[in-house]
């Protein structure tokens, strides 16, 4: 029974952090592979800027998307995926303002 009433807490407590952990992951993939397509289409820019405006405006949807290419690599729909990022509003205004 104690066992039981310690194991709980413990077991809530990973429950809660899972998610977190998951999109950590997800972000952090997608920042790999983001970091190769600034790389290859704008070699002259500084990477970190860019990379953290494209990260904070991509919807979930999009950073699964550009985290699974890490498995696959980066093809066309990558490139188009980064490419409508940066051309919102949002990413722009990013740009020239910084990531929040």
């Amino acid at each position: 029974m104690k066992a039981a009433m310690l194991f709980l807490p413990c077991l809530a407590a990973v429950a809660a952090c899972a998610p977190a952990t998951q999109q950590d992951i997800t972000e952090r993939s997608a920042r790999s592979v983001v970091t190769r397509v600034i790389l290859d289409s704008y070699p002259d820019r500084e990477v970190e800027p860019l990379l953290d405006c494209i990260i904070a405006n991509a919807s979930s949807y999009e950073l699964r998307g550009l985290a699974s290419d890490t498995l696959t690599g980066a093809d066309q729909a990558t490139y188009l995926t980064v490419e409508t990022i940066l051309g919102r509003d949002t990413t722009r205004t990013c740009l020239l303002n910084g990531p929040r």
